[in-house]
């Protein structure tokens, strides 16, 4: 099977594959960098027709309406076609640290739905697993792991977490006191914060 991608210029660019071979094709991709975030865009690979043979979302899949995102994506893609998800997420930071960003948390934001101080390879895994169950147009997610990690500054930290939605938009009187709390714990670890994250890639054949 060949399949097409047209790359930021817009030429196309032929790679030749089975489906059997494509988790082992995307963990090379997947791996082939983990230390840069991977970029929020999903990538459509097929011949330029209506259907295609592979769809790829990096850091992108979340965004659409889980009512109908896996009802477009298996309406896009051929029979047998591959739905592949590709995402960043954290293992948890070492146990004082975690500690202290808990009570944070709990105290001044325990809505949120995300931080770096929590392990969410395996929740993460579980909901997307589940979700392509549900959806009855998938068969069995194969899964693969590419840990990697990267060092903060307190600022740098500060400005990751103004990255999440829920984050930015808390109100000031809740979000204040929570990044004070947060940056006085990185600083009393001499300003810096190693955070380890695992680039995780799921991939799905159509079911047919």
């Amino acid at each position: 099977m060949i399949v097409r991608a047209g790359d930021d210029t817009g030429n196309p660019a032929g790679l030749g594959c089975d489906v059997e071979d494509l988790c082992d094709a995307l963990s090379m991709l997947a791996s082939s960098d983990k230390r840069a975030e991977l970029p929020s865009k999903a990538l459509i690979v097929g011949d330029g027709l209506s259907v295609f043979d592979l769809l790829i979302s990096a850091q992108a899949f979340h965004w659409v309406d889980p009512a109908v995102r896996y009802l477009k994506a298996a309406a896009a893609l051929r029979p047998r076609g591959a739905l592949a998800l590709i995402r960043n997420e954290t293992a948890g930071l070492e146990p004082g640290l975690r500690a202290e960003l808990d009570a944070a948390y709990a105290r001044w934001f325990p809505a949120a739905t995300w931080t770096a101080a929590r392990d969410s390879i395996e929740p993460k895994r579980a909901e997307v697993t589940g979700e392509v169950d549900r959806s009855g147009r998938f068969g069995p997610v194969r899964a693969a792991s590419f840990p990697w990690s990267a060092s903060y500054t307190t600022r740098e930290y500060l400005d990751l977490l103004e990255t999440h939605s829920d984050h930015a938009l808390l109100e000031p009187r809740f979000r204040v006191p929570l990044y004070g709390a947060v940056a006085d714990a990185i600083e009393r670890r001499g300003g810096h914060v190693e955070v380890p994250y695992v680039a995780v890639l799921l991939l799905t054949v159509r079911n047919d």
